[in-house]
């Protein structure tokens, strides 16, 4: 059984780079890691989510499939 079965929550942080860890379920289980092993937990995201977030962070305009436009495309 792996270790790495989580969620898991970081408990200390040291200056070398180490980072130690401690289950967040009812066993008790912590271990220690070096930092450069972990990556980034990135939360999947879905097709209206992503989308949506398109629209508020940027100023271009997403136009709808098969939708037809008179005007032409906006310049970026």
């Amino acid at each position: 059984m792996t270790r790495w079965l989580g969620p898991y929550e970081v408990s200390i942080v040291y200056d070398n780079g180490s980072i130690k860890f401690k289950s967040i379920d009812e066993s008790d289980v912590s271990f220690t890691v070096n930092g450069h092993r972990l990556k980034l937990y990135h939360k999947p995201v879905s097709k209206d989510e992503f989308i949506q977030e398109v629209i508020t962070r940027s100023r271009l305009k997403l136009v709808e499939e098969g939708s037809s436009s008179s005007s032409p495309p906006p310049t970026i």
